[in-house]
């Protein structure tokens, strides 16, 4: 064997090596796809886990699940917005409810203030009158009294003076008739603050912690918090009164006086005494002992 055969022996047997390395090397790396994609669960070891398709079903099983859960989630969520919009219109409209009877009360309450004012102010003005004719009332008793002692004074002298003591007779029948007008006149001022609820009895103005012993009242009208009655200041009842009303041998409730005229009274219903509804024509009567 020359030179270039020993070459070649020498070469062939180093590609020999080469490629039995190559084909090591690509045995080592050697996939199964098949195995990597389609081994079921059941086959599955450490070293072949579950095939790709496999597990792509149990995603898609989850996945299903999930849109599942998420769509009932959906459906309960708008479930919950149609019916929290139903409360909101519902409070919505409790609210203007509310707001308009607010409105209602408020213009009421302005309305009884006013009243309140121009009575007052009415008052005054019959109690500077009276003031006026008290202070003309005692001049004029002063005027009579000076008249008096110039006609005690004359009497001795009522033989020369007949003619003078005529005028003054004349002159005081005169104050008298003006004494008579000035009482008609305090009577009538007396009367009109009667009609307005005052007498010129002091104790009047005094609140007073019980009602009248004795009532003979009943029930004008009734509401949800209030009842009227028909009897008022002249029957001797004040704020803060409480009284009793019943219907035969029926006990109804007990009530407040609120609010109180010469012959009727405005008085608020106790929800927690309260056994019956009030109706008209049930009797009250004193508190209870």
């Amino acid at each position: 064997m020359n030179l270039v055969g020993k070459i070649f022996t020498v070469l062939i047997f180093v590609m020999s090596v080469v490629l039995m390395s190559l084909v090591m090397m690509l045995y080592a790396t050697h996939t199964n796809w098949r195995l990597l994609v389609e081994n079921p669960e059941s086959n599955a070891t450490p070293e072949h886990p579950t095939g790709y398709k496999y597990r792509l079903q149990t995603v898609e099983k989850q996945k299903d699940d999930l849109n599942s859960l998420l769509n009932e989630y959906q459906r309960n969520l708008e479930r919950e917005t149609i019916e929290k919009e139903q409360v909101r219109a519902k409070l919505e409209t409790e609210k203007e409810e509310l707001t308009r009877t607010l409105t209602a009360r408020e213009q009421d309450l302005a309305a009884k203030t006013q009243s309140e004012r121009d009575a007052v102010a009415q008052l005054k003005a019959v109690t500077n009158s009276l003031d006026a004719l008290r202070e003309e009332n005692d001049k004029l008793r002063k005027d009579v009294k000076t008249i008096q002692e110039d006609r005690d004074a004359q009497f001795n002298q009522m033989v020369k003076r007949t003619e003078e003591l005529h005028a003054k007779v004349n002159e005081l029948d005169q104050l008298n008739r003006r004494n008579k007008d000035l009482i008609s006149e305090s009577a009538n001022a007396m009367q009109l603050l009667r009609m307005l609820g005052y007498t010129n009895n002091p104790a009047y103005y005094l609140e007073t912690a019980n009602p009248p012993a004795t009532l003979n009242a009943m029930v004008l009208s009734a509401s949800q918090d209030l009842v009227v009655i028909s009897c008022g200041a002249d029957d001797g009842l004040r704020v803060g009164h409480t009284l009793e009303v019943t219907r035969g041998n029926t006990y109804v409730g007990s009530i407040e006086v609120r609010e109180v005229t010469p012959d009727r009274a405005i008085c608020k219903i106790n929800k927690e005494k309260q056994q019956n509804s009030f109706q008209v024509k049930d009797r009250v009567i004193p508190k209870l002992k």
